[in-house]
């Protein structure tokens, strides 16, 4: 397999990568998919939207942006949980999977789930 191909196109040269790797913090948020936002928008819209409606029908936003904030800070938890479990289930799968074998970002799936249980009981 050529070097080209070895490459996945959205796991190379991403903002976790570089800055992460001096606090030593990398692997952690590679784990819980940070550098990929789209999962953890889709998680936090509903929750947005839903908080803003009820705000409306109880006629009282002040505890809004309280709820904004929290809702944001669940929906990154509980997405690098998710991501964190699912990691640490399929570990045995992903070696079978060729994106995930040879994604640059992540070093495979046995560095990616090595601290991971500990990781995922810190999250809760």
């Amino acid at each position: 397999m050529s070097t080209a191909a070895a490459r996945v196109a959205d796991a190379t040269g991403n903002w976790v990568r570089y800055p992460a790797r001096r606090c030593g913090r990398g692997p952690y948020l590679r784990l819980s998919r940070l550098d990929r936002p789209i999962g953890s928008w889709l998680l936090l819209m509903p929750c947005w939207w839903s908080a803003a409606l009820a705000a409306g029908v109880a006629h009282d936003i002040r505890p809004l942006p309280l709820m904004l904030g929290l809702f944001f800070v669940g929906a990154l938890f509980m997405r690098g949980a998710g991501c964190t479990w699912n990691d640490i289930t399929d570990r045995d799968l992903d070696t079978l999977v060729e994106r995930d074998a040879v994604a640059a970002d992540t070093g495979g799936a046995g560095e990616r789930t090595a601290g991971g249980p500990c990781f995922l009981s810190f999250r809760h």
